[in-house]
């Protein structure tokens, strides 16, 4: 198993979550969230979830760092039918 790419792969799925938090950021203030006061907890809370996120994506990149772009290497054994299965969900929308 190609655990640099694994860990390269992976530190990009945590930037993500850490990047998709920043959405939830502005429920955390009064004129949005429909509470009457700021939200310290909800917004340090968010904080430090995508601290926590950041460092661990971090971690996953520092040991991924060597891995090239092979992605592609291999076909995945299960593409024919995936392909199969696209079309015949189509067919049923039509």
């Amino acid at each position: 198993m190609n655990f640099p790419l694994l860990s390269k792969l992976l530190s990009h799925i945590t930037f993500l979550i850490a990047a998709t938090m920043v959405f939830s950021l502005p429920w955390a203030f009064p004129a949005i969230g429909g509470s009457a006061t700021f939200e310290h907890d909800g917004f340090g809370g968010l904080i430090g979830s995508m601290a926590i996120s950041i460092v661990v994506g971090g971690v996953f990149w520092f040991f991924g760092r060597e891995a090239g772009n092979c992605t592609a290497r291999k076909p995945w054994p299960l593409s024919g039918s995936v392909g199969y299965w696209r079309r015949s969900w189509a067919l049923c929308l039509f």
